[in-house]
């Protein structure tokens, strides 16, 4: 339906437009899902990726143009890679009601052209948004009605738009902040039979009476993906400190995110716009 040959014309002729060199940047496959309205783009390469990107306008409006739901660009390396790690994250996975359903959206993300998959909801998750938008949207996916846990004065668009936790507490820095919230978080999920907690976790899925899951590494989704699945934009009161430059390096090398998004990431920082 979108063959690559014409993508890539629409993507030099969109890079044209916005005044950036002419670069002929190498598809190796399109596949375009009806059932999620997305198109997939792989590129040969991580460089290829970064030039048929450029910066968000490109697929912006390629989109537009194309009239599709939704574009998403992946290097043939890092799709093969993702590939293997869901493979293996399956195998992790026990045999409890969130584990199958778990499953269920895992093997579905191993197939392009899979369905759009929303399970009914039937009980409560707690989400720890910090770095972790995304898993609000995630949690309604996989039938959970998201219960959101944070620290006072952070990401007052999402407490505003769903039931809260709000932690009274004066914080330092990010490290303090994960340690504060995961103690209270399980604490909660304990005392009131919540199955999952979502959020920026060292391991990418644990079981501990609640399962501790952090979507992007479970799920291995980049930046483009988890743009995709945040409802609302919302920020936290970011204070200077090491972690917040050491989670965008590690993404830039696991190929999670841009390193001209990265770059960009940290100059806003500095500048005190994120």
């Amino acid at each position: 339906m979108f063959s690559k040959d014409q993508i890539l014309q629409d993507i030099i002729s969109i890079r044209s437009k916005f005044g950036f060199p002419k670069i002929i940047p190498e598809i190796r496959e399109t596949v375009y899902s009806e059932k999620k309205d997305t198109l997939y783009i792989i590129a040969e390469d991580r460089a290829d990726k970064s030039n048929m990107i450029g910066s968000s306008r490109i697929m912006g409006e390629l989109r537009r143009k194309i009239n599709i739901g939704y574009i998403t660009v992946i290097s043939y390396p890092d799709l093969l890679k993702k590939r293997e790690i869901l493979k293996k994250n399956i195998q992790k996975l026990k045999r409890d009601h969130v584990s199958i359903k778990l499953k269920k959206y895992l093997e579905n993300e191993l197939d392009l052209k899979g369905e759009m998959i929303n399970f009914p909801v039937e009980e409560k998750s707690l989400v720890i948004p910090c770095r972790n938008l995304h898993s609000v949207l995630l949690s309604k996916i996989l039938g959970f009605d998201p219960v959101i846990l944070t620290i006072r004065l952070t990401y007052p668009n999402i407490i505003r738009d769903h039931e809260s936790i709000v932690i009274e507490e004066k914080i330092q820095d990010c490290d303090q902040c994960r340690e504060i919230t995961m103690e209270k978080a399980l604490e909660y999920a304990r005392e009131n039979d919540i199955p999952i907690i979502f959020g920026d976790f060292d391991e990418d899925i644990t079981y501990d009476k609640v399962i501790l899951l952090n979507p992007t590494k479970f799920f291995w989704l980049s930046r483009w993906e988890r743009k995709n699945l945040v409802e609302r934009e919302d920020r936290c009161i970011r204070l200077k400190n090491d972690t917040f430059f050491k989670k965008i390096l590690q993404e830039v090398y696991d190929g999670l995110c841009e390193p001209t998004t990265g770059a960009i990431d940290v100059y806003k920082y500095y500048e005190g716009r994120l």
